[in-house]
């Protein structure tokens, strides 16, 4: 296989890394917009779906949450990785000259350990 090289930087490595960090984003998104669903609305399908099923509101909560999650776990490890390549001779620096992946780094930490429970539903939700 070749590899096209542009420096030190593989062209293939960068199209999986964009596509990898894209694709943890739109996860991030999906995630959220699980939790969002208005379950009070009658005409929206997972609503008219959750009526008849009484765990599928849950479920649709705890997927949403694991989908949000799982992606900032990629998130963050593909920011790793990349941080890592790139070689860096000191931290200052990453943190310096970096800011692009530190800032994804950050925030993919945080929705790998955050999901998107909210504070005033945490306390409502299912105890498995």
């Amino acid at each position: 296989m070749l590899l096209l090289k542009h420096g030190d930087y593989h062209i293939l490595f960068g199209g999986l890394s964009r596509g990898g960090e894209i694709g943890a984003a739109i996860g991030i998104i999906v995630g959220g917009l699980l939790g969002l669903i208005p379950w009070h609305a009658k005409h929206f399908f997972l609503a008219r779906i959750g009526r008849h099923h009484p765990n599928f509101k849950w479920f649709v909560e705890e997927l949403g949450d694991l989908i949000t999650r799982f992606s900032g776990i990629t998130m963050t490890c593909i920011a790793t990785g990349v941080i890592w390549i790139l070689q860096p001779a000191s931290l200052w620096d990453v943190i310096y000259k970096d800011y692009l992946h530190v800032s994804l780094y950050v925030g993919g930490l945080y929705f790998a350990l955050r999901g998107n429970v909210g504070y005033e539903v945490s306390s409502k939700r299912r105890k498995v």
